[in-house]
């Protein structure tokens, strides 16, 4: 395969960051030897400034414990939510006239709470969810 001034300028951003290795170092190096024309506008070259991930200002270790909690909380939240919004249904006994739900005729007050705070455990779980998407991709 014959090195084109194309595969030259794609590594030059590795090279001139220091981020090639030693093989594409001297692969770039010598093409650029052979060819000044070229090795004047790498020379003259800016590297773009790419974007930095930034941590938090309590560093690492804080900002794994932070998500940590947030993922906790995200899972304790749809099983709080399931379990809520399913609550109501959940009651039932046999009787003359077949399938009686227990808890919609007699506690309707009682599963309209667990209606709701099944409702808020999923807000919480879909706002805990939207924080820990990444961000910048």
């Amino acid at each position: 395969m014959k090195v084109t001034d194309a595969v030259i300028q794609d590594l030059l951003p590795l090279y001139l960051a220091n981020e090639a290795s030693a093989d594409t170092r001297a692969l770039v190096e010598e093409y650029l030897k052979a060819h000044p024309e070229l090795a004047a506008r790498a020379a003259s070259a800016e590297l773009p400034e790419l974007p930095r991930l930034g941590l938090p200002a309590r560093g690492e270790r804080a900002a794994l414990r932070h998500t940590q909690r947030m993922l906790r909380g995200r899972s304790f939240a749809m099983g709080f939510g399931l379990a809520f919004t399913l609550l109501p249904l959940s009651f039932g006994k046999f009787g003359e006239r077949g399938l009686h739900w227990i808890f919609w005729p007699d506690y309707a007050g009682f599963a309209v709470l667990s209606l709701l705070v099944g409702a808020f455990c999923w807000l919480q779980y879909f706002r805990l969810d939207r924080k820990l998407r990444p961000k910048g991709f």
